[in-house]
């Protein structure tokens, strides 16, 4: 896999005018401001959704023939009177599992999202990536209305005594004092209520911390090694490749994010590319 078919493939998932633009590898369509605290009830692990979404772009962009088998195998062979679990189930097991590594049961409801996605609006066959919809993290109830509710003491401009300059210096004191007592204020309510601090993907050079997920794509689903992935991201920022250590820690940390098994080494060689 060439560095120029890596660039034509990362491309912006739907409207990307809201996507924070990282330092290091920009054309990874990432990452979404993560908010600062998750619900454990809802999910063991947090943002798990969002980054699964992540995992399956970066699916779509290194092997696109998964999607492609889904579409020519399930999506097109599909009949009126077809019980759509005859033939995801098949296609699920003879492909999904065997040729591409993906063994896990929630990976289904992603399968099954995609083609609900494409019987709904025939639109969303041509959105680059994965179909889904990431309109929140996850569900999560609010706390209560009024300790939450942001408010500034009132404050008065003396119009015959003080130039507007001055009144509007203070008035930002007294906002920025507000502000910071109320961060506090919710830090410790949102604890209370269970609710915990969000972790932080840190990047330990100038790549984007979510190339893990690119590197577990082609880990799990072409069957790269470390090495030949390492080969690939050689001088993307302006540095050396990515150690194989570097490598598989990070894919590691992406595989625990998602929940996903990951498959036994290859022998070292070229990866792996089905395209059948």
């Amino acid at each position: 896999m060439s560095k120029d078919r890596l660039r034509r493939n990362l491309l912006p998932h739907g409207n990307a005018s809201h996507v924070q633009q990282k330092k290091g590898r920009p054309w990874i369509p990432y990452e979404l401001e993560l908010p600062d605290f998750w619900d454990p009830r809802v999910s063991r692990r947090p943002f798990r959704s969002y980054y699964r979404d992540i995992f399956f772009d970066a699916v779509t962009r290194h092997a696109p023939e998964v999607l492609q088998s889904l579409r020519t195998v399930v999506w097109e062979t599909r009949g009126l009177d077809t019980d759509p679990e005859d033939l995801v189930t098949p296609w699920i097991e003879e492909h999904l599992k065997k040729r591409f590594h993906l063994t896990d049961d929630w990976i289904r409801h992603h399968v099954k999202q995609a083609l609900s996605f494409w019987s709904t609006d025939s639109r969303w066959l041509q959105v680059v990536g994965w179909p889904s919809v990431r309109s929140s993290w996850s569900w999560s109830g609010d706390l209560p209305e009024g300790p939450s509710t942001f408010s500034v003491p009132p404050i008065q401009w003396k119009v015959c005594d003080e130039p507007w300059s001055q009144f509007k210096e203070r008035a930002r004191i007294v906002f920025d004092e507000s502000l910071k007592a109320y961060r506090r204020r919710m830090t410790g309510l949102a604890l209370s209520y269970g609710y915990r601090k969000s972790p932080r993907k840190r990047s330990w050079d100038d790549r984007h911390p979510l190339v893990a997920f690119d590197w577990l794509a082609m880990w799990q689903v072409c069957g790269c090694t470390a090495e030949q992935i390492g080969a690939e991201f050689d001088n993307d920022v302006d540095r050396n490749a990515p150690t194989a250590e570097t490598i598989m820690d990070q894919i590691r940390w992406a595989a625990d994010a998602i929940e996903l098994t990951l498959r036994a080494p290859t022998r070292p060689g070229r990866p792996r590319r089905d395209t059948r």
